[in-house]
């Protein structure tokens, strides 16, 4: 036996865990020998297997003949990834193991990670209801974590580990060789689960991590040679460390699980951070892996604890430095983190949501393991925390609420001080010996310091005390230069900047530099702050320093040339720190150093002491103060001057403006008003009770702001401190103090629906309504596309010019004259901040063309296009400029040749923006007006995320598909653009195929990035399709050279930045690079795509899962490619996506297989199908369809039925609908027909008798000649295309089948089955004016009906019973009725004028009042009829008939309109003239009566508007009141009556034939340029059917401006 010294630890009283290094031979000897079998398999993935797997089955056959056993060894491989671990994949295994005849003595070996490892072990469980294994985990975090304690699962579409058992394996081989494979990602992934393991068990062990990371790291980093290790006598002290963080954290987990193996209590302790990384887990994976998320998790669960007053912030602190040390994340502000688009997921609700589902939680209650301190747990078993607690410490922000402290008097001691901790530091680390330091400020800052100082190699550090006492082990001023490609980077620790800028002059240069300098930067906010006076006066002093961007500002890079020392002249008026620095190093240099201070006096930290409310305060030597003492100063009655604040400006933000901000009347924020001086700012106290309540407060990223505001939201109510986190640079349990020692409630607050600022420090976190800022040269047109885009986003448009002139009252021409150029640089500069603060949302800011000329400005437009909001760019060619400018004399002359300022600005303008937008006006002859604005409104609601222009049926159960274009120059293409885009719902651009005029044909072809920005400019003027961008590489079967990943990312970038809203990526290319794109795309979206041209992609194989892993990790789209052999190989394909697409939160596949063999694949394709067009120079890939063969194709396989169109109405024989309808459908391959069924009962009896029918087009009210004409579709519902390239309406998906049935008003519905353009719309003025007559006539019966039972009650009179009981019930009903109505029209009637409400739905829910008219109309009819019986009785059977008819009539659809009508003339008029015409008070009803229905007639016939059953509502009230109340009345007076209630119920018909005048005036011109192309249609449709390409319109919605002039179209089918 090969010797091998390994640990055993023991698990369940059993020595099964073994650990070593180059453990391979060990491992089969010791398996061979204890675990006899007949039949030993090894399974692993494919990532493991390239690494081992040969080795193994080497080792396995050597040991099996020497042991003269017969036995087999086998192995099998999956695909890596968490997909393979589910139902599918353990199927997958099993299967494995019986078809190779496996039996119930096997031996079964799990060789990889956790996944392996579980997915394995649950196999072994069931398997003949259970065989041996064993462990031989591959990463840090099986070794520590899922090999150890028997737990074995498989995810499921509804979370992971929901089914599994617990299986001990035989035995856990731990060999620590193989994580020197493994990518250091990885092995910080598995560090997470050694430190948390340390944190709740083992303080020395969590202390040994602390202080030795990166010998830990080193461990992994050295591949060991000639088996080094595999003894004790040929380890490294590398491998014994390594060895021992390894043994020991599988030494805790053992013994937990050898006293509580099924976890019923202690078990829980290794599920710290788990609780809530888990639930970040969820959202995140498979981005962020698991490791990654516990270790946020364990932090955030940390400050759980010490919210809870159970864990100190020196535990907390020491937990976030250990994290940090193994590149683990700590927060969810990580950019790993906050960059990733599904980062917006994590939000409180969301997260509290996913915690209830937890093995630890008892019902409802959610438990958290809690720490009592490093190495310890408050109990021994996690504990119940209440959601309240979790939400407060998972918001980002913080509400106090106002009351008076609990706690009096307040005893408490504030955190060290981060200046004075931080020159403590540099003291102990220049010092020689060792240095103990106490109350140390654990913060930011510190970490920062510590960070870089161990970078420089100046110290080392360690802990005592329980983490209380920091043990510094000087390097008595000996510093090297960091290792190559390694910064210091500082955050926005402004402090560490000053003082390191000092201390790196300090380092000697050494042959052993793997760099030549030392760079010290930071974020956005950094490069800001001010530090020139401190690094001028080093340089004076010889050293060698230089500003690598912004002068005056960091990142610097500092030459190893030591400290000369010397006289030393320092400008301190910005930071004692300046001073300090230069101080702190003076030991160090050559020369005594002799410092002279000039330029100001010192600004200090505040002393102690006590701010007197005194009008005017001089805070110049303390002014770091000055800031609280503006908050006290806003609830003090009277004018509060603070004064020698200047410096304020430039610390880690504006102070001075963001207290204006905050405190601003005119930002309605607590409504005190503020007046900023040169060096400070005036505050105009108001009463507590006067200020404004409900204050959101954005704290700039400054821990001072956030404090500041906490304390007047201490009587301020409802106020909410934003990015509560920033008090960890000073006081990190600044929060938990106000609740638990000062004894003040603090609330979390979820920020999610509150539209806040990006930090200064933060990623980019911008929103839809941060402003725009516009750049570029003049001429370029800011102004045009400025006003265009502020339209187009209903936003307000700023120019910069124009406001500085209105602010400094003088013209910017006479301005530079009087003051020069440098005097207005300045002027723009400070103007351009007061617009960032003042029109920071729902603006957009052109700004002047030399706005890019100073550094100061360069550097405010990089911050705010990275943190906050777009910058665009706006570019024209130079030629253009400079014909332009040459022509214009308005503005003042630069003094210099325009091209020279041309090349000057170009690249800062590209610094400074975020995206780019060209305006080519006049290069493109066919772009209109109307088509320019469209772009710009395209482009602007894109980026902003307003409106992104995405294909809206990229869905699941729709079809979607891209044309690729395969033109050396899209130009050529806009000559039949209309004709291959048919079907289309995004146009790939192949960038790779590009080729400009003149170029050269090689194999490094690459398009220039201006050459594809302007065929990109062009085509986006002749489309409003969303563009698919891709740069196609040789072996992805594209022309794109594969070693040119510079160019290709260099030309993805530019796609973000011009706002194309798709970007093809191909998984092949450098990760890091995608990454980093993937963390700039904004609202665009990527396609993760992958190609195999070689056949040798198995969809049933691992590598595809294993390419689709990858691909889900990077992109929103995942594009899968492979190459078809045979038939089977798409049936393969079909059930791959079929499986990956199962789970509802799975992304959109674009699957397909290439070649004449994979065609079947691109038809059964659902997402984004590339499509070609004969028209097409040629196919973007062999087997590539056209839209109209796929359609074809869906048809024959029964996957897109035929349906049938009908054309309802008269006369409509001669209609072109059916050609150009059938003729669209013959273009597109649809199987669609469309026919005509001619009759003049449309509305009466077909929609009584079609309710399953849907109105698919207008009723045809707005043509007068047309209004018979209704289109009906003869299914219940129908879903259409997308909105097409030309700006047509396309038909809504909707189903009015059950409004339209028994409703005449439900005809008004129609309209809203088609998606209207935002113009007047005559069918939406008749719903208007139909519900304001319903509801008149409801308020007319109320009225009459009312008198009615007043006068017939009063009376008494019995004879009137019959009269009495009618009118009561018809009271009762109208006032229902009216009640209804009203209802409608106030909460209905709005919202279908705005078109949010379909008449449809509104109509539903007047059905009821509908079956009261009908009532009500019931009643009347028989009053009236008894009216009559009672003074003429000899004609009863006549007078039954006449209240039948109206009541068929009422009751609708048994009569059509016109026929009920002449009946009812017929039939009053014979009742009419039974009567003797001098009894009048006897006759006058029916005469009446008879006078309205003829008129009814005639309106009804010549104008095709029906309101004959509101009119005769109206006249049916009247009459009760004739009839019933005063028989014997003044007959004039009522006749005078009825005729202006005729006149009033007539007004709406008039006015709606206006407005139908109107409108047929109007469409006459249209219709004649309409009726030339029907011809022309009809004349190639009767000639050559087959080969006929005809544009399909309809006459009805025809409009000339939205339709293209050639080749007007409408979308069907796709």
């Amino acid at each position: 036996m090969t010797t091998t010294d390994v640990l055993k630890v023991s698990i369940l009283g059993k020595e099964s865990i073994h650990c070593g290094f180059h453990l391979i031979p060990y491992i089969a000897q010791t398996v061979i020998t204890t675990l006899p079998s007949s039949t030993y398999v090894l399974i692993t993935d494919t990532n493991v297997a390239g690494f081992h797997l040969k080795a193994f089955e080497q080792e396995f056959e050597a040991s099996i003949k020497k042991a003269s056993a017969e036995s087999r060894f086998l192995s099998h491989v999956i695909s890596p990834g968490e997909t393979s671990k589910s139902r599918e994949g353990k199927a997958d295994v099993e299967d494995f193991l019986l078809l190779n005849r496996c039996t119930r003595d096997t031996v079964i070996l799990a060789l990889g990670g956790g996944v392996i490892g579980d997915l394995v072990g649950f196999v072994a469980a069931t398997f003949m209801r259970g065989v041996r294994f064993a462990q031989i985990p591959t990463t840090l975090l099986a070794m520590v974590d899922s090999s150890v304690g028997g737990k074995t699962a498989i995810d499921t579409p509804l979370g992971k580990n929901l089914i599994g058992a617990f299986w001990q394996p035989e035995y856990i081989f731990i060999d620590a060789a193989f994580l020197e494979t493994l990518p250091s990602r990885e092995f910080s992934n598995g560090m997470a689960e050694v430190v948390k393991t340390a944190a709740i068990w083992n303080e020395a062990e969590f202390g040994s991590l602390e202080s030795n990371s990166a010998e830990i790291f080193a461990a992994i980093q050295t591949p060991s040679a000639n088996f080094g290790g595999r003894t004790k006598t040929t380890r490294s002290t590398a491998q014994e460390l390594l060895l021992s963080v390894i043994v020991g954290s599988i030494s805790v987990k053992a013994h937990i699980v050898t006293i509580d193996e099924r976890e019923t209590g202690l078990r829980n302790l290794v599920n710290f951070g788990h609780t809530i990384g888990h639930a970040i887990e969820a959202v995140l994976t498979p981005t962020i892996l698991h490791g990654e998320c516990v270790s946020v998790g364990m932090i955030l669960e940390a400050e759980i604890s010490r919210q809870m007053g159970i864990l100190g912030q020196v535990g907390v602190g020491r937990l976030t430095r250990c994290l940090k040390a193994y590149n683990l994340p700590v927060s969810l502000s990580d950019p790993r983190i906050a960059s990733l688009p599904a980062a917006k997921l994590l939000t409180v609700d969301r997260l509290l949501d996913i915690m209830k589902v937890d093995k630890k939680n008892s019902g409802p209650a959610k438990k958290i393991v809690i720490l009592s301190r490093i190495g310890a747990t408050y109990e021994p078993k996690a504990t119940v925390v209440p959601d309240s607690d979790i939400a407060k410490t998972l918001s980002e922000a913080a509400k106090v609420i106002p009351a008076t402290p609990k706690h009096n008097p307040v005893t408490m001691a504030t955190p060290g001080s981060k200046s004075i901790s931080n020159r403590a530091l540099v003291l102990a680390a220049l010092g020689n010996g060792t240095c103990r330091l106490r109350n140390l400020l654990h913060s930011d800052d510190t970490q920062v310091m510590m960070a870089a100082l161990l970078e420089l190699k100046g110290a080392s550090f360690e802990w005592e005390d329980e983490g209380e006492t920091l043990v510094v082990k000087g390097g008595k001023g000996s510093l090297s230069v960091p290792s190559k490609g390694k910064e210091l980077y500082l955050g926005n620790a402004g402090t560490a900047a000053r003082f390191l800028a000092t201390v790196c002059t300090l380092v000697q240069s050494s042959p052993t530099d793997e760099a030549p300098t030392t760079i010290i930067t930071g974020n956005a906010r950094m490069k800001q702050r001010p530090i020139g006076p401190l690094v001028t006066a080093l340089q004076a002093n010889g050293s060698s320093i230089e500003f690598l961007e912004s002068q005056g500002c960091l990142p610097l890079s500092i030459a190893p040339n030591g400290l000369r020392g010397g006289h030393i002249q320092l400008a301190a008026s910005v930071s004692s720190q300046y001073v300090s620095s230069i101080l702190l190093c003076a030991p160090y240099a050559a020369e005594p150093v002799t410092l002279e201070l000039i330029g100001g006096q010192v600004i200090s930290q505040p002393p102690v002491g006590q701010l007197k409310a005194i009008e005017e305060v001089d805070m110049e030597v303390m002014t770091d103060a000055f800031l609280t003492a503006t908050a006290l100063a806003a609830v003090a009655n009277g004018k509060t001057r603070i004064l020698g604040i200047a410096n304020q400006r430039v610390k880690e933000c504006n102070r001075i403006r963001a207290m204006m901000d905050q405190l601003a009347v005119k930002l309605a924020k607590f409504g005190v008003e503020t007046i900023e001086l040169d060096d400070g700012l005036e505050i105009i106290g108001k009463p507590i009770n006067q200020l404004k309540r409900g204050v959101s407060v954005h704290c700039y990223d400054d821990h001072r702001v956030a404090m500041a505001f906490s304390v007047l939201s201490t009587v301020i109510e409802e106020t909410i401190i934003e990015e509560k986190r920033c008090v960890e640079k000073t006081w990190p349990n600044w929060w938990d103090d106000l609740e638990n020692k000062i004894g003040l409630k603090v609330e979390g607050v979820d920020l999610t629906s509150i539209t806040s600022k990006a930090s200064a420090s933060g990623t980019k976190g911008d929103v839809s309504s941060a402003s725009v800022v516009i750049i570029g040269m003049r001429g370029t047109g800011k102004t045009y596309v400025g006003k265009a885009a502020a339209a187009a986003l209903s936003w307000t448009w700023v120019d910069a010019d124009t406001y500085l002139e209105e602010k400094l009252k003088i013209g910017v021409r006479d301005f530079v004259q009087k003051n020069g150029w440098p005097a207005f640089r300045v002027a723009e500069t400070a103007i351009l901040k007061e617009l960032l603060q003042e029109k920071a949302e729902n603006h957009v800011i052109s700004l002047g063309g030399g706005i890019v000329e100073t550094p100061e400005a360069r550097a405010l437009l990089k911050e705010y296009a990275s943190q906050t909001g777009p910058v665009v760019h706006l570019s024209r060619s130079q030629e253009e400029v400079v014909k332009y400018l040459s022509e214009e004399k308005e503005r003042p002359a630069y003094g210099e040749a325009i091209q020279d300022v041309y090349r000057r600005r170009e690249p800062w303008f590209t610094e400074c923006s975020s995206h780019d937008f060209i305006n080519h006006f006049g290069q493109v002859s066919s772009a209109s007006e109307k088509g320019t604005r469209n772009e710009i409104a395209r482009f602007f609601k894109h980026i902003t995320g307003q409106h992104p222009n995405l294909a809206s049926n990229l869905a699941p159960g729709l079809r979607s598909y891209f044309l690729s274009l395969t033109y050396p120059d899209v130009t050529q293409a806009f000559s039949v653009i209309d004709e291959i885009t048919e079907g289309a719902d995004a146009l790939e651009l192949r960038v790779d195929l590009l080729r400009s005029a003149g170029a050269q044909d090689s194999s490094e072809n690459i398009p220039s990035k201006t050459f594809v920005a302007d065929q990109v400019a062009a085509l986006r003027r002749v489309t409003s399709l969303p563009i698919v961008f891709t740069v196609r590489s040789r072996s992805q079967g594209g022309a794109f050279p594969d070693t040119a990943s510079d160019a290709a990312f260099e030309l993805l970038n530019m796609a973000l930045r011009l706002g194309i809203e798709y970007v093809d990526v191909e998984i092949t290319w450098p990760q890091k690079r995608i990454r980093d794109l993937v963390s700039r795309k904004g609202d665009s979206k990527l396609i993760a795509s992958y190609h195999d041209w070689s056949g040798k992609l198995k969809w049933n194989g691992p590598a595809v899962k294993e390419k689709y892993e990858l691909a889900n990790q990077l992109g929103d789209i995942i594009k899968i490619v492979g190459k078809a052999e045979t038939l089977q190989d798409n049936f393969q394909l079909y059930d791959f996506v079929s499986k990956m697409t199962a789970s509802p939160s799975s992304k959109p596949v674009i699957a397909l297989n290439m070649g004449i063999e994979g065609q079947m694949s691109r038809i059964l394709n659902s997402t984004f199908s590339p499509i070609t067009h004969p028209l097409l120079p040629i196919k973007a890939a062999p087997g590539q369809l056209s839209f109209k063969q796929i359609q074809e194709a869906l048809h024959f396989l029964g996957l897109l039925p035929a349906r049938e169109f009908y054309l309802f109405g008269t006369p409509i024989a001669h209609s072109m609908s059916p050609v150009l309808h059938n003729t669209g459908f013959e273009v597109l391959g649809l199987p669609h027909k469309y026919g005509l069924l001619e009759t003049a009962q449309v509305i009466h009896k077909c929609i009584g008798i079609w309710t399953n029918l849907l109105i698919i087009e207008s009723l045809g009210l707005s043509n007068a000649k047309r209004r018979h004409e209704l289109d009906l579709h003869t299914l219940g519902r129908i879903s259409v295309p997308p909105r097409n390239p030309h700006g047509h309406s396309p038909i809504q998906s909707c189903d009015v089948s059950d409004a339209l049935a028994g409703s005449e008003d439900a005809v008004l519905t129609a309209n809203w089955c088609i998606k209207t353009e935002p113009i007047i719309d005559c069918h939406l003025f008749i719903s208007g004016i139909s519900c304001c007559e319903v509801t008149g006539v409801g308020s007319v019966q109320f009225v009459l009906f009312s008198i009615c039972v007043y006068l017939l009650v009063t009376r008494r009179n019995p004879a009137h019973i019959i009269i009495l009981l009618s009118v009561i019930a018809m009271f009762v009903i109208s006032v229902v009725e009216l009640i209804l109505s009203y209802r409608w029209a106030i909460r209905d009637l709005p919202a279908i004028l705005k078109l949010e409400m379909a008449p449809s739905a509104a109509i539903k829910r007047v059905v009821p009042k509908a079956y009261l008219f009908v009532t009500n109309n019931l009643i009347a009819d028989g009053l009236l009829t008894y009216r009559c019986y009672k003074v003429w009785n000899n004609r009863k059977i006549i007078l039954l008939v006449a209240s039948v008819i109206l009541t068929a009539d009422s009751g609708q659809g048994l009569f059509p309109l016109c026929w009920a009508t002449l009946i009812e003339i017929i039939v009053w008029g014979y009742i009419s003239a039974g009567f003797s015409i001098t009894s009048l008070s006897g006759t006058f009803t029916p005469v009446f009566l008879w006078c309205v229905f003829a008129f009814n007639s005639i309106m009804t016939l010549s104008t095709g508007l029906t309101f004959h059953r509101l009119e005769s509502g109206a006249i049916y009230s009247v009459s009760v009141f004739v009839v019933a109340v005063i028989p014997r009345a003044n007959n004039y007076a009522i006749i005078v009556l009825l005729i202006v209630l005729r006149i009033v119920a007539i007004m709406p018909t008039l006015m709606i034939v206006q407005v139908e005048m109107s409108h047929d005036s109007e469409a006459k011109a249209q219709r004649r340029q309409l009726q030339n192309d029907l011809s022309l249609v009809s004349h190639r449709f009767s000639t050559n059917p087959p080969s006929l390409d005809i544009p399909v319109v309809d006459i009805s919605t025809y409009d000339p401006d939205t339709m293209p002039k050639q080749g007007r179209e409408v979308q069907f089918g796709g």
